[in-house]
């Protein structure tokens, strides 16, 4: 079993790269995080629906408690994917849960489980460092996070201009 992370910025190619690599699995779980908070979340949660179509996943819509889905049905599956971390924290922040425990559930569920595991983030602290504080305790929170999820998994892969770029793969890097 291994664990993957896949990182980039938005539309560089992570969710289409994910599908790719998970197509020869046969029992798939997608835990999907998004709320369809407004017309363009609506959209783009449509959209990744559309792109899943046909390809056997079983989703589960998931904004907080990830870490539950993984521990109760992820024992059926060959391979979970999370899509993503990036909508998650941003649902962390706006239902005012405590991120450091929710982490921790999230990451000792990863740490345990026996299936195959890509995890979605984002790569959001290539920028500059925004004047507003909750943005900077979000892209801090979001950096923190991207590190611990990228020191328990086997394989780290940054999508860059769609195309994928190793950082990290196998077990002793």
């Amino acid at each position: 079993m291994e664990r993957v992370l896949i990182t980039g910025g938005i539309k560089s190619g992570k969710s289409s790269y994910v599908l790719k690599r998970t197509s020869f699995f046969d029992k798939k779980l997608f835990i999907a995080t998004a709320e369809p908070f407004d017309e363009g979340m609506r959209k783009r949660i449509k959209n990744h629906k559309k792109e899943r179509e046909g390809l056997g996943y079983d989703l589960f819509e998931e904004p907080i408690e990830i870490y539950k889905i993984i521990k109760e049905k992820s024992h059926k599956y060959d391979v979970v994917v999370i899509d993503c971390i990036t909508v998650w924290l941003n649902n962390l922040f706006f239902y005012k849960k405590n991120i450091e425990v929710e982490l921790e559930n999230l990451i000792y569920a990863l740490e345990n489980v026996n299936s195959n595991i890509f995890v979605i983030t984002n790569e959001v602290g290539s920028g500059i460092i925004s004047v507003k504080k909750n943005i900077r305790d979000y892209i801090d929170s979001l950096g923190m996070i991207n590190a611990k999820m990228a020191s328990i998994c086997e394989e780290v892969v940054l999508m860059c201009c769609g195309l994928p770029v190793k950082i990290k793969g196998g077990k002793n890097t």
